[in-house]
């Protein structure tokens, strides 16, 4: 990292560089900032068991500071335009360091510098689907801009998970206080901005339930947002706005809609490639907003599994939520009289909820 540094200062006039001789005169303001990134939670630079973004990834980044002569750290950050600077980078090795690119990811790119010894805030995003395409994500740098990217969380016509929007976000706060120019490096940890969904299921162990992988045939997530909203605009504090899922109006659906899913959306999941360890077939996808049942439909027969009024959820940023159902057979009580009816599949039982991080991979 250091020698990067070195690299960048040979790149740059005298002018545009304000720095001493040794560790007892250096002056980080007028530097190149230096960035290493980092997935979920620590950085690989701070942190040797942590995971590095993967070497070519691109984000972008937008740059905040305290710009006003008086200003201490409890100051609010410059909103204003020509205040907030913008760049393009690449992960350029296996460690997570990143180095300026131009807007095309195709040449060197102008960095950030240290405006001064007060806090700077940096905010960032990627696509964690298409870490190294050259189109970059969009992100605030003006007024007129919108404060939030906003994502389609639909359907429609995509194929596989990795079709669905998965944008990821990292924001951080840093000052140059250090005396050298690699501690004084900024440390962006991506996290998920929506969650994943994961369904398992497989028949039931107490009764002689014998439904095959193939005979289910739709697992379907109700009530979720169509719309992500994921906010890449600063707020004057230093906090950014949490990313929201649009809210569903019933009144906009008919009552015909209604009666087929009183929920209003549905999403129907991806069948995974391998389910998981010990069930028949596994579904996932990535959903966002209020969770209010899950439909599973096999054979002839459709089953919804309500979740209780106490058990929905508003799902939240960079977790996982594994549904583990049974399929279980039940037969009807008979009427004095009357033999039973034979059993038939139709109970979706719940086992468990398991809630915990998703985490990113280098990939």
């Amino acid at each position: 990292m250091y020698l990067g540094f070195v690299l960048w200062l040979a790149s740059c006039s005298g002018d545009d560089i304000t720095t001493g001789n040794s560790h007892d005169d250096y002056d980080p303001v007028g530097t190149p900032i230096l960035f290493s990134v980092g997935l979920q939670d620590k950085a690989i630079t701070r942190t040797p068991t942590s995971s590095p973004m993967a070497k070519w990834s691109h984000f972008v980044c937008t740059m905040y500071y305290h710009s006003n002569k008086n200003d201490n750290n409890y100051s609010a950050f410059d909103l204003t335009d020509g205040k907030i600077t913008k760049a393009w980078l690449e992960v350029s090795d296996d460690a997570g360091n990143a180095t300026y690119k131009n807007e095309a990811f195709s040449a060197a790119g102008t960095p950030f510098y240290w405006q001064n010894r007060l806090n700077h805030a940096f905010v960032a995003i990627a696509n964690n689907h298409a870490l190294k395409s050259t189109t970059s994500q969009i992100i605030y740098q003006s007024t007129s801009d919108a404060g939030h990217n906003t994502y389609d969380l639909t359907k429609g016509t995509k194929a596989s998970i990795t079709d669905q929007p998965d944008p990821i976000r990292a924001v951080d706060i840093q000052d140059p206080s250090d005396g050298t120019p690699a501690n004084n490096s900024v440390t962006l940890n991506f996290q998920h901005q929506f969650s994943l969904i994961q369904v398992n299921l497989k028949n039931a162990t107490s009764n002689s339930t014998n439904i095959t992988a193939e005979q289910i045939t739709k697992v379907e997530l109700l009530g979720v947002s169509t719309e992500g909203n994921v906010y890449t605009k600063l707020n004057t504090d230093g906090t950014i706005t949490a990313t929201t899922g649009n809210t569903i109006n019933l009144d906009t659906y008919t009552d015909e809609q209604l009666a087929v899913n009183k929920w209003g959306t549905s999403f129907d999941m991806f069948a995974m490639a391998s389910p998981a360890t010990g069930y028949l077939k596994s579904f996932n996808a990535i959903a966002f907003g209020h969770l209010r049942a899950i439909r599973i439909t096999w054979s002839t027969h459709t089953a919804t599994f309500e979740i209780t009024e106490a058990a929905q959820r508003d799902l939240a940023s960079g977790k996982q939520y594994v549904y583990n159902l049974e399929i279980s057979n039940t037969t009807p009580a008979a009427a004095r009289g009357q033999v039973a009816d034979r059993a038939q599949s139709e109970l979706v039982r719940l086992a468990d909820v398991t809630i915990t991080n998703w985490p990113l991979n280098n990939e």
